[in-house]
């Protein structure tokens, strides 16, 4: 499913793992967006405010938010998996 490079540059593979860094930088960024936005839903559901603890719309939101966290966090996993496969000399 992926090409095997016959030789490898060491400045093609600091590109690719720095290019993988800043991908894992923006995921942990995206992660902790979403767990601020969850956070709010959950305290505006919380709220002794009638109009905004009845909203629906925010049980769905936190379902979406709970959904970006765990992906968030498969794709760090993964993400690091790469950077580790492309560091190692072949």
């Amino acid at each position: 499913m992926v090409t095997k490079p016959e030789r490898t540059e060491p400045k093609s593979s600091f590109l690719r793992v720095q290019r993988l860094r800043n991908t894992n930088d923006f995921v942990l960024f995206s992660r902790a967006c979403c767990s601020g936005n969850l956070d709010l839903l959950i305290r505006l559901r919380e709220s002794p405010s009638a109009s905004l603890s009845s909203l629906d719309e925010t049980k769905a939101h936190q379902a979406k938010m709970k959904g970006y966290i765990e992906s968030a966090d498969v794709l760090k996993g993964r993400i690091q998996n790469l950077i580790d496969l492309v560091s190692q000399p072949l």
